[in-house]
């Protein structure tokens, strides 16, 4: 539990001897989880009675061997825990940045308003012309022309710096000084009105499948399953997802529709809107689509796609049995279309996240399997924590 706290009868407490280590209960819990759920019973929701729940049998060996054993188990556990809390931070980050460039436009209104107030300074406003300013970047005026004053503007709104941070920038890293100083010129320093309410001036609105690549499922035979790793993955609907990568367990060797390595997988039937990412290049059934930018800036796809969340989920009601969204419907909904610029700046910022986020992912992978393969073993006797600690020195480490 972590902490005290009330729980409903859905729940049975267990409260440990000095006898039995908690997290060695927990461990058993999780091992034959698949055993306990035999006893359970009801036919609308499924019960395991306290009678039955009294009843389990275990071996318990010496409290000190349970411990050492819970302290290998725990310590991939807490590794596991870790690397989902990076990669929640990562995530956050990089929705973040997609939140505040493409749908409240904080560079563009940080320049409007450094527009108005570089403005409201000026001796005489009629007459006040802008200069542009030619960018020697090393020696910055005292009073920056209008450009600057905008474009450091917007250099705050996507860095999160202050100004006296971006003069120090200025001085220690010249180069990121000068990229951010490009990237926040790329943002237009006006709004215009659009059917999706103001956008920034310049930028068009579109819609999902002019601006996307979008592949619809289509399931295959069902002869041509296996799991047993014959063909490629194949993912028929949501069923598969995990927090943003999806797990192999269903191969196909006659695929009938395609998703291509750094796809978005959008599910298309209910729920419609989870996202997943494609590891590899795969086989997808009716339950998903597959979608890319046509710039092939597949981190713009994939935060495109959680965005258009509040669009998806009317779809959930659709349809006779289920929720729905068919690929003309799919490909009509509004989506604005930045400039190529400030795509690739954003891709290149937030691809940078993302495969910090994959390698966090792999390696949560391998340390699952890994706690997966020790943990029948040193319940049952089989490996002692000793061995588990000396043939897998990366459990303890």
């Amino acid at each position: 539990m972590g902490q005290p706290m009330a729980t409903s009868q859905d729940f049975v407490n267990w409260v440990c001897s000095d006898k039995l280590d908690y997290r060695y209960l927990a461990s058993i819990l999780f091992a034959e989880r698949s055993s306990y759920t035999l006893f359970s019973r009801g036919t609308t929701h499924q019960t395991i009675y306290f009678p039955e729940v009294k009843a389990f049998h275990v071996l318990l060996p010496p409290i000190k061997e349970q411990r050492h054993a819970a302290d290998v188990i725990w310590a991939l556990n807490d590794k596991i825990e870790i690397n989902y809390r990076i990669n929640q931070t990562l995530e956050q980050m990089a929705q973040a940045l997609f939140k505040s460039w493409f749908v409240d436009f904080e560079p563009v209104k940080a320049k409007i308003a450094a527009r108005e107030r570089w403005q409201a300074l000026q001796p005489d406003n009629e007459s006040a012309s802008p200069v542009c300013y030619a960018a020697d970047l090393d020696e910055r005026p005292a009073i920056d022309d209008l450009e600057t004053t905008m474009n450091r503007a917007a250099m705050q709104a996507i860095s999160g710096k202050t100004a006296a941070q971006l003069d120090a920038l200025r001085g220690e890293d010249p180069e990121r000084y000068h990229e951010l100083y490009e990237t926040a010129a790329l943002f237009p320093s006006a709004m215009q009105d659009s059917e999706l309410g103001e956008i920034p001036e310049g930028w068009e609105l579109s819609t999902v499948g002019k601006e996307f690549d979008v592949t619809m499922g289509q399931s295959p035979p069902g002869d041509t399953y296996n799991e047993t790793g014959e063909g490629l993955p194949f993912f028929q609907g949501r069923r598969d997802f995990g927090e943003r990568f999806p797990s192999n367990r269903v191969y196909c060797t006659q695929p009938k529709r395609m998703a291509r390595w750094d796809d978005t997988l959008l599910s298309v039937r209910a729920p419609v809107g989870d996202t997943n990412i494609a590891l590899t290049d795969c086989c997808i059934g009716r339950g998903l689509a597959a979608i890319k930018h046509k710039s092939g800036c597949s981190s713009f796809t994939y935060y495109s796609v959680i965005q258009l969340g509040h669009a998806l989920s009317s779809y959930d009601s659709e349809g006779t049995v289920f929720g729905s969204i068919n690929q003309k419907n799919l490909k009509s909904i509004s989506q604005l279309a930045p400039p190529h610029g400030v795509l690739s700046s954003f891709q290149k910022t937030a691809k940078a996240l993302d495969e910090l986020i994959r390698v966090n992912s792999n390696e949560v992978a391998s340390l699952a399997a890994m706690r997966d393969t020790l943990l029948p073993k040193l319940l049952s006797g089989e490996l002692t924590p000793s061995e588990a600690e000396e043939a897998h020195p990366e459990a303890t480490a």
